[in-house]
């Protein structure tokens, strides 16, 4: 793939979407003992991307997320890619300052975290998913488990990264999905 032939089909979720259609029972995440298949990976994350939508997650609009490496942070960066939105991620080791910072300097409405994480964000006024919660687990699990329509072009927003800022004060890097496609083709060359 190089930059001519990136297609909608090739936007990161709708590659993900189109291998958990052709190999669902195939691994797509594995880390220690847990696995997770392309078709609970498609499951999870589209009810999740359902419920982002309900909370005001759409296109363009920065959602945070704040959680360790796990398989739970891939299901989470895909179902916001699938509802259009543009994934946020923190790192749960920074200081609690600097995520409320990035919430609010982003603008995010929501972030999606763990139970022992949340209270980070306890002065923002962002809807918190708590991925390991009852009541959001619930919440999510009512949702259907079809991918949301959300409509993706190549020029809207997929993820803002944070930098430590020159000056002290971190700031936001903006990729495009388009510029996701081609950096995804470009590690598959």
């Amino acid at each position: 793939m190089n930059a001519q032939s990136i297609t909608p089909e090739n936007l990161t979720h709708r590659l993900i979407a189109a291998q958990a259609g052709r190999n669902p029972d195939g691994v797509a995440l594995a880390t220690g003992g847990a696995q997770v298949t392309y078709g609970e990976l498609e499951r999870r994350a589209s009810k999740l991307a359902n419920h982002l939508l309900s909370l005001g997650a759409g296109p363009e609009i920065p959602v945070g997320l704040c959680l360790e490496r796990s398989p739970e942070f891939v299901i989470a960066a895909y179902a916001i890619l699938k509802c259009g939105a543009a994934y946020l991620p923190m790192d749960p080791s920074h200081p609690a300052e600097r995520l409320e910072f990035i919430v609010r300097d982003a603008g995010v409405p929501v972030v999606v975290t763990r139970g022992e994480l949340a209270g980070r964000f306890a002065t923002s006024s962002a809807k918190i998913v708590v991925l390991d919660a009852a009541a959001d687990k619930a919440a999510i699990d009512a949702w259907p488990a079809q991918a949301p329509g959300a409509a993706v072009e190549f020029g809207q927003l997929a993820y803002i990264i944070y930098t430590s800022g020159s000056t002290g004060q971190p700031k936001g890097v903006e990729v495009t999905h388009g510029n996701l496609a081609n950096l995804i083709a470009w590690h598959i060359k």
